[in-house]
């Protein structure tokens, strides 16, 4: 029996490649499969010192015989970025809830082992295999408390137009198992904020993308936090240099306010603020600051600004 390898990207590795690496390696090894998660990419910073110092199990260099082992590809369904070592032709299952057009032919080679669905974050696939296959009572906590953060995380805590009943299903079971502290999602807010301003110019670069819009090339970076009204008010002049430096027409930062329910966006120039403007009429900016109506992921902004 070949060795399963259960592992995502080269870029980084979040909390919901995370959950799902660990968790489906449990699963596995349930099943009586010989299973190891391998996640050679960084952590990133969605991955919180409370979740490091929970001992965390996997490996982080890849060391074994190419000829002895297949692949199970998690939250990343594009084979270009794959982990340089995933050998393409011994992918054996992928799960993913991000669609593209170009998946076809891992479609068509994997048929029932591709499972691409459109949930908030892959980790709820994770869980509803737990599920599927008998074995959701024998998760371990600590498997149960990755996934449920994963939820929060690409959900943001329930509120973005991603989720779906099945993660709100998923987060009130596991949560049962998980037990985690009352104060368990403000924490992992918080920490991330921590992290952020740690090195800010460095943790928004590696979440920021540019793309090509009719009217000129748009930078947007993206950044989740507790409070985000209280970061851009006080770092203003780090935000001004840090979007001056992408070198695009427009540019602009995004950041969900989880304890608000809401976005606050830090626009470039004038510019910016009227391309937002024609998504969202309604927007006010002072001081380049503007406040949405609710909570959006980035992969829901893009959209909108594509079709301009």
């Amino acid at each position: 029996m070949k060795k399963l390898i259960i592992t995502a990207g080269d870029l980084w590795s979040d909390i919901d490649i995370l959950a799902c690496a660990l968790a489906y390696e449990q699963l596995l090894r349930l099943e009586g499969k010989d299973a190891r998660a391998v996640l050679t990419a960084p952590l990133n910073l969605t991955v919180t010192k409370d979740i490091r110092d929970l001992g965390l199990d996997f490996e982080q260099e890849f060391h074994y015989d190419n000829n002895k082992v297949e692949f199970i590809v998690v939250d990343i369904s594009l084979p270009q970025y794959y982990a340089k070592f995933v050998d393409l032709n011994k992918v054996v299952e992928v799960f993913d809830h991000h669609f593209y057009d170009e998946l076809g032919d891992l479609k068509a080679r994997l048929g029932n082992s591709c499972h691409i669905e459109k949930v908030g974050a892959c980790a709820t696939l994770i869980w509803e295999e737990f599920q599927k296959r008998g074995f959701s009572k024998q998760i371990s906590p600590l498997n149960a408390l990755l996934i449920y953060t994963a939820i929060i995380s690409n959900t943001l805590n329930f509120k973005a137009g991603v989720t779906t009943d099945r993660d709100i299903k998923a987060s009130e079971e596991l949560i049962k198992i998980a037990n985690p502290p009352h104060d368990w999602k403000q924490r992992y807010y918080e920490q991330i904020e921590e992290s952020i301003m740690k090195d800010p110019i460095t943790n928004m670069q590696l979440d920021t993308k540019i793309i090509d819009l009719k009217s000129g090339s748009i930078a947007i970076t993206q950044i989740e936090l507790w409070d985000s009204s209280r970061f851009f008010k006080s770092n203003s002049d780090i935000l001004d240099n840090f979007l001056y430096s992408q070198d695009t027409k427009f540019a602009f930062i995004t950041s969900p306010s989880i304890n608000k329910g809401c976005n606050y966006l830090y626009a470039l120039n004038s510019q910016s603020e009227e391309l937002l403007k024609s998504i969202w009429p309604e927007l006010e900016f002072k001081n380049k600051i503007a406040q949405t109506k609710k909570l959006y992921l980035r992969k829901e902004i893009l959209p909108l600004l594509l079709n301009l």
